[in-house]
């Protein structure tokens, strides 16, 4: 099993300790784990810190490294979260981190927080996708230095009449952004935490993988976006079943920042 994107007490939401969700994914016999804790340059709201030690990080994480090397593989990433307005900063965050996974996510639109109900409350369901979708795309078009986007339609995750927005209103843009990602040889993540919620569902939904798969994208990882230790590789199979069903022959890791193909059929009659 595969997870690219895990937390740990280095992110501002998470007090678990890398250690322990280490220890677990070697019991649940997982290859590798990537983690990636969150940096939010300019977070709108105090109720969450998402400031991040890339030092201590760096410090914690290489030791566990080499101590568990010959157990499982560990990979050091960042979920960078993305405002049109931070570009230059998150550049230069990369330049000095140097992480070996970027997956790059959007928490905040309009310079307003999507968890604490912000950015809904002067938009209509269907204005709070095409500001999302419009600011994610312009983004995109700045920066360049990522791996991944993560939970692309992430707003539908805090506020179920905007969940229930048909996707076909907001079809088009997702076109945009997904041939923006698939020009830069860029990819998406699945992150399954939407499967452990009242969403069941993927964050990206199916349809958007389906499009995705559709216009051409090879490039997708399988994120757990675990909190705790328990979490880790949560729905995993069923994730790649998922994605032999709509067509996709492998799954990506990272080497580097190099993307690799994993067999998807291979991993599933391995299990």
């Amino acid at each position: 099993m595969y997870d690219y994107h895990l937390h740990s007490h280095f992110s501002g939401d998470c007090s678990e300790q890398m250690e322990e969700t280490i220890k677990e994914a070697i019991r649940k016999g997982g290859k590798q784990l990537c983690f990636t804790d969150h940096l939010d340059y300019d977070y709108p709201t105090t109720e969450i810190q998402f400031e991040f030690d890339p030092h201590g990080f760096s410090q914690a994480f290489e030791i566990l490294k080499e101590k568990y090397k010959d157990q499982i593989l560990l990979q050091k990433g960042i979920e960078m979260g993305l405002q049109t307005h931070i570009v230059e900063e998150c550049l230069s965050f990369n330049q000095t981190f140097k992480p070996e996974f970027v997956l790059c996510s959007f928490h905040v639109a309009d310079k307003k927080d999507m968890y604490n109900g912000d950015y809904y409350r002067d938009k209509t369901p269907e204005q709070a996708w095409d500001v999302y979708f419009d600011e994610m795309l312009e983004t995109l078009e700045a920066f360049k230095d990522y791996s991944v986007v993560g939970h692309l339609d992430i707003p539908k995750r805090y506020d179920a009449s905007v969940k229930a927005v048909p996707f076909s209103y907001y079809k088009e843009k997702v076109v945009q952004v997904l041939k923006r990602i698939i020009g830069d040889e860029r990819g998406i993540e699945v992150n399954m935490s939407g499967l452990r919620s009242d969403l069941k569902e993927t964050l990206p939904s199916r349809e958007i993988i389906e499009l995705y798969h559709e216009l051409g994208g090879k490039i997708i990882t399988i994120g757990s976006d675990a909190h705790n230790r328990n979490e880790i590789y949560s729905h995993f199979y069923e994730t790649l079943g998922v994605l032999d069903d709509i067509g996709f022959e492998s799954f990506t890791i990272y080497n580097k920042r190099i993307p690799e193909q994993v067999s998807i059929k291979r991993t599933l009659a391995d299990r």
